[in-house]
């Protein structure tokens, strides 16, 4: 499965399946559209998309507050589990 599918299934997971509202599927969507263009802009193998990756990721990442650190890590563990 490409990065677009996993993607476009995950989605329409959080949209219809897992009842999250409108604000919290824009903002775990927007986490991971970043996240995943990390892995693409940084040659990362989307393969191998791990904790490693999540990782490097989530050092690039500006501080933020801890309730947005914590979204953000959520989101892409969200993905990475689906």
């Amino acid at each position: 499965m490409t990065l677009a599918g996993a993607f476009s299934d995950w989605h329409r997971h959080i949209t219809a399946e897992k009842g999250l509202s409108a604000r919290t599927v824009e903002a775990y969507t927007a986490d991971v559209k970043a996240f995943l263009d990390f892995v693409r802009a940084g040659g990362d193998d989307a393969s191998r998309l791990d904790r490693e990756i999540h990782g490097k990721w989530f050092e690039s990442l500006a501080p933020c507050e801890g309730s947005t650190t914590a979204r953000r890590r959520s989101s892409v563990k969200s993905f990475l589990a689906y």
